[in-house]
């Protein structure tokens, strides 16, 4: 539950009793000592029943639930930050120090301030602890800054004490959408136009590597995942990450994540070892460091590869490439087919985020913009001309104008899924793999 009050996010969460406080306190103890067995919620209630009936201390059925709303937010969740983390439209958490309220981004509300704060820099140190904890790391005075993956997959960032940060301890949380965004929920926000999205849908069908470029918080992930709903079914797939973010529908999907406490096992290992996995599509969550180039080298062997990459724009992500630290050569910049620009912006009261361009990467030093856009139309123009729609005419032997026909059929298709509001991302996913049965049905 929340409200906005004079731009501040109300939590409502109701606070206890002095009595509560002391049984929770005293269960919070005991769970130590012998906690459930499975970290599951039904575990932890029965666990907490049978801590009441021990301590034979009667209380009401609202003051039960109140215990139990605080020792299931304690222990299974984020303790007096829960309401922010139940809350889907919150995007962004950030502490400054035990002396400030908690401010969040909100989908519709934007920059809001909470009535969520820490009661002594202890509070927030403990918090901050447990925070490490609950993703599997530990933070310290000798080791203050930490950055860490949740259970539920949100980011987090954290620095200990006052070691780096002069108002003490202080967090970051960048939080994991639980159903992640469709083609049609990109189409439906404006991020993509239809056009833009059927283009995408035939270069991944006819294994074009991708690199989608932006700054922080520009969506390329979420693009990055929706994209692959165009792979089709059976294809076989390894994903690779650090944090594990990309939720596929797809059953020939190998997954693999950095594990959270090594120091011995990086990207760099994990995109190296996929290579003998003979991925069809091979997607690294984001480069940044060594495993650029192992992505580079899987792309010039033949594989196709989805990756993301922070750049303001296709100049920029160029230099970075080519420059130290990645030295990337630029023959093999030039195996890469698509780059793909996206930004945020902040249009009246809402933010929004556009695809800014979708670039083809022809030859040496040549390159074809397919897609731009027009930000004060709001909306993408076609150049009318594509690299990669003439390389699918002459392998599959179709003209311009079959082409043409079947995007135009493509586009039908995801205006008539749009129109009926299908947007949930599995629906969408099996919507296209009919269509695409229906397609090969029709050319036998």
């Amino acid at each position: 539950m929340q409200e906005r009050h004079n731009s501040i996010y109300h939590t409502q969460q109701y606070p206890p009793s002095p009595l509560e406080a002391e049984l929770i306190r005293r269960i919070k103890t005991d769970l130590k000592t012998a906690p459930p067995v499975n970290k599951t919620e039904e575990a932890l209630y029965d666990a907490v029943e049978k801590l009441l009936k021990k301590y034979k201390t009667r209380i009401t059925d609202s003051a039960k639930q109140t215990i139990l709303y605080h020792i299931k937010a304690s222990v299974l969740g984020w303790g007096k930050l829960e309401p922010l983390r139940e809350d889907e439209d919150i995007e962004d958490i950030s502490c400054v120090g035990w002396e400030y309220p908690l401010y969040i981004y909100h989908r519709t509300l934007r920059d809001v301030e909470t009535d969520i704060r820490f009661d002594s820099a202890e509070e927030l140190d403990h918090t901050v602890a447990l925070f490490a904890q609950k993703a599997g790391k530990q933070i310290s005075l000798a080791n203050p800054i930490l950055d860490a993956t949740l259970e539920d997959g949100s980011r987090i960032q954290l620095t200990f004490k006052n070691v780096v940060s002069p108002r003490g301890s202080t967090f970051t949380i960048r939080k994991f959408r639980k159903t992640p965004y469709s083609v049609i929920d990109l189409i439906k926000n404006h991020t993509f136009t239809v056009e833009e999205m059927v283009f995408l849908w035939f270069a991944v069908e006819y294994n074009r590597s991708i690199l989608i470029i932006g700054g922080t918080a520009s969506g390329k992930t979420t693009t990055l995942n929706a994209i692959t709903q165009f792979i089709p079914p059976l294809a076989k797939i390894v994903t690779l990450e650090d944090t594990g973010e990309l939720m596929l529908c797809h059953g020939n999907w190998q997954p693999s994540v950095v594990p959270p406490a090594s120091e011995s096992i990086t990207l760099f290992d994990l995109v190296t070892a996929s290579m003998r996995q003979r991925p069809e599509y091979l997607i690294v969550g984001e480069v940044r460091g060594k495993e650029t180039t192992a992505m580079f080298q899987a792309i010039n062997t033949g594989h196709t590869s989805f990756s993301t990459f922070h750049a303001g724009d296709f100049r920029n992500a160029v230099n970075r490439l080519e420059n130290p630290p990645l030295n990337i050569p630029q023959s093999m910049i030039e195996s890469l087919d698509i780059v793909l620009s996206q930004k945020r912006f902040i249009k009246g009261e809402e933010q929004i985020r556009r695809c800014t361009e979708i670039l083809e990467i022809i030859g040496q030093n040549e390159t074809n913009t397919v897609f731009s856009y027009r930000e004060g139309e709001d909306t993408a123009v076609f150049s009318g001309l594509s690299q990669t729609c003439a390389d699918i005419c002459s392998r599959t032997g179709m003209n311009e104008e079959a082409l043409r026909q079947e995007a135009e059929r493509r586009k039908a298709f995801l205006l008539s899924l749009l129109e009926a509001d299908i947007t949930d991302f599995r629906e969408v996913a099996a919507a296209i793999n009919a269509y695409r049965r229906s397609d090969e049905e029709e050319g036998d």
